[in-house]
């Protein structure tokens, strides 16, 4: 059941005379032996024949190389470690390549290419001497898996005609081309054609609430026509068999084949009159099952409507728990235990307990948040980094989620619900504690909306913190220290003044400093630059050297010439506040994406509140942006931080995880990584630090009141 994918280099409905044109293009992947080998190894894997596998190693291969367009761009040796991860050494050949060019060797290889253009020789030292770009290919990559596949079956479907006669001189371009007009009449003869289902070579698994899951009997002689009858029905190529009379050949032949051999047990969930709606597969091996493939009508996902039937009867069998992209594509995820990730459930992905698991898998999977009546603000706000453009698929946004989408995106591009016309009247003018945000939103926010969601989730949150604040306070004191995945941070609390500290923070009255909670975030790279993390304003009494000094560092952590003009760098900065959400100053490609493997996507949340706090407050201590604007961006960021985490300490650990990580792709994992995580123990046992003396969740940060203006003197 391959997953028909376009081919990125030839036109699905041209012709294979127009494929048989195209060829193989030449790309400096600096894997190439590694990715050739995982064809290799796949290949003997699979038992493919000899002459499969030598197609695969040449056409295949050179297919991969020149035209597989999901590559990663290798520029310098951190985008190299970022895409092979740590544990892969830069190759010395790459390191020599990627090394810059000394200013002289450029200038004399642009003067000799002014003599060889008198001369008019095609040879250019300055082209030659120009960085080269190279590319990183996963070997492992789901789309290179698929597209393989796809061909392999396609290709061993031929067997016995004249294709395997001259397989060798078939490019992998006619291949994909072949096959897709292949698919085209199939479409055409679906309506042409239909195989009766006699039920004898299903036998009854389990009974579900839209249907019953038969398993199609191997052994069984009605077997090939049971297929038959369920690739009429699903439109997928399970029982399409090229000899429509005999039912054989074609990729029927190799799923009736695994599935007579016992290789391959075959599902199916029918309703009543005998209807298909889920086909699954699933692979046979020694330590027990694994899924294959669970696919609905045209091998899309099944429906909603089937999660449940599918989820309980992964339950009852079950395969073996782990991630499959089937699997969470229709929003079915093994959630592992935290003491033992081989043991764990099958579940909804609206059931997902852990938070960093939820959102590593929603992170390539936001299709789904659509099913949650509510999702948590921590999924809008990783929604709102990381894929902006699925926001219309919530169907309840967060107030601050919502006015930090307003500023950062362009109108074009926001959901209809935000899509509002504004009305700037003057009791629709915002605050918080004396910070004027309406200057700084300007335009983008729809105020009188603002007000009454505020004004709503205000209400309720009230009931909601009075209630939660009392048996937080109980958990705590019985569970304090433990559930810490970092070393000796676990001890960071043990303390008795650390606890009293604590105990004051959550007990009693406390008077909200959102200014001092929001700029607090930023703590440890503050302390760890020597600035003061006491204070309530932006606004710091710094000696002319030091201000000197953070100020070449902020333009180098934003990527801006060290010799910019003071107007431009005002500019470009207010620009870059504008899309904070985004991510400011330098980043590592794919870092989201290499912690959601990890099930640590939330550290780069944890990372990028911490960054965005300390670089908003130094940009606006140098006088680069509107106070008003940082306050904005400052707030939200706390928001975003207070939503996603439970406590100073789940935030202070996962920053501490995020920049190990961030250094070790940055080749600087030496004994100096380890830096952040004893600054944070050491925060965290500061009983006058704002990690102690500032509740977590007592009060809400991004709380705006409305402005009442003083009534106009009269004349």
């Amino acid at each position: 059941m391959p997953i028909p994918t376009p081919s990125p280099s030839t036109n699905p409905s041209s012709p294979p005379t127009a494929a048989a044109t195209a060829v193989y293009l030449p790309r400096d992947v600096v894997n190439a032996p590694e990715v050739k080998a995982a064809i290799a190894r796949r290949s003997a894997e699979r038992g493919d024949d000899a002459d499969m596998a030598a197609w695969l190693l040449n056409h295949f291969f050179r297919w991969a190389i020149g035209s597989f367009g999901n590559v990663l761009p290798v520029q310098s040796p951190a985008d190299y470690l970022a895409a092979a991860g740590p544990d892969k050494p830069l190759p010395e050949w790459l390191a020599k390549q990627l090394q810059p060019r000394a200013p002289a060797a450029v200038n004399a290889a642009s003067a000799q290419d002014k003599e060889k253009s008198k001369s008019h020789k095609a040879e250019s030292p300055a082209a030659e001497a120009a960085p080269k770009t190279f590319y990183y290919l996963d070997p492992e990559h789901l789309l290179l898996v698929d597209r393989e596949r796809m061909l392999v079956e396609f290709l061993r479907s031929r067997r016995g005609t004249r294709l395997e006669q001259k397989l060798q001189r078939i490019t992998c371009f006619m291949a994909m081309a072949l096959w897709e007009q292949e698919h085209q009449r199939m479409q055409a003869k679906r309506n042409k054609g239909w195989v009766p289902s006699s039920g004898l070579a299903l036998k009854e698994v389990l009974r579900t609430p839209n249907g019953v899951i038969f398993e199609f009997i191997g052994s069984h002689a009605a077997l090939r026509e049971e297929m038959a009858y369920e690739s009429f029905h699903m439109q997928h190529c399970l029982g399409q068999f090229a000899n429509i009379k005999k039912l054989n050949g074609g990729y029927g032949e190799q799923y009736a084949s695994a599935a007579q051999s016992g290789r391959l047990r075959l599902f199916t969930l029918r309703s009543a009159g005998n209807l298909p709606h889920v086909t699954i597969s699933l692979e046979v091996h020694p330590d027990g099952l694994r899924v294959d493939q669970i696919k609905g009508k045209q091998n899309r996902h099944p429906i909603r409507k089937y999660a449940d039937d599918v989820l309980q009867f992964l339950r009852t069998l079950p395969p073996r728990g782990e991630r499959h992209s089937d699997c969470e594509g229709m929003g079915l995820v093994f959630e592992p235990e935290a003491s033992d990730a081989a043991r764990g459930e099958w579940k909804f992905v609206t059931d997902v307990q852990s938070p960093d698991f939820l959102l590593s898998v929603m992170s390539g999977n936001f299709h789904l948040i659509e099913h949650f009546e509510q999702p948590p603000p921590a999924l809008q706000w990783l929604l709102l980094r990381i894929a902006p453009h699925e926001l219309a698929r919530l169907r309840q946004m967060d107030v601050a989620v919502a006015a930090a989408a307003r500023l950062t995106l362009p109108a074009n591009r926001l959901p209809p619900s935000l899509q509002a016309a504004p009305t700037p009247t003057p009791a629709a003018m915002l605050e918080i504690e004396g910070i004027s945000l309406s200057a700084a939103a300007g335009s983008g926010i729809a105020m009188t909306q603002a007000i009454v969601i505020v004004v709503f989730l205000g209400l309720l949150y009230l009931g909601v913190r009075i209630a939660w604040f009392v048996v937080r306070t109980a958990f705590r004191i019985v569970v304090r220290g433990s559930g810490t995945a970092i070393g000796h941070m676990e001890k960071a609390n043990a303390d008795l003044a650390v606890r009293a500290a604590q105990a004051r923070a959550d007990a009693g009255k406390v008077v909200p400093n959102r200014r001092r909670w929001a700029l607090a975030l930023g703590d440890i790279l503050l302390l760890r630059n020597g600035l003061r993390c006491d204070s309530d304003t932006l606004a710091l009494d710094v000696p002319a050297e030091q201000r000197q000094r953070l100020a070449k560092q902020v333009l180098r952590e934003m990527n801006m010439a060290a010799d910019l003009p003071e107007r431009d760098i005002a500019t470009q900065m207010q620009a870059a506040l504008v899309g904070w959400v985004g991510g400011l100053g330098r980043t590592h490609a794919n870092f989201y994406e290499q912690l959601a493997a990890e099930g640590q996507v939330r550290d780069a949340l944890a990372f990028d509140c911490a960054r965005t706090a300390f670089l908003v407050r130094c940009i606006a201590l140098l006088g680069w942006v509107p106070e008003s604007q940082a306050w904005l961006v400052l707030f939200l960021n706390a928001q975003r931080a207070q939503d996603s985490f439970e406590s100073w300490e789940d935030f202070g650990h996962a920053y501490a995880r995020a920049r190990l990580h961030w250094l070790r792709i940055s080749s600087q994992d030496g004994p100096a990584s380890s830096r952040a995580t004893l600054e944070v123990q050491e925060h965290l046992q500061n009983t006058q630090g704002n990690w102690l003396t500032l509740p977590w969740k007592r009060y809400r940060i991004f709380d705006p009141q409305p402005v009442t203006l003083a009534p106009a003197a009269s004349a």
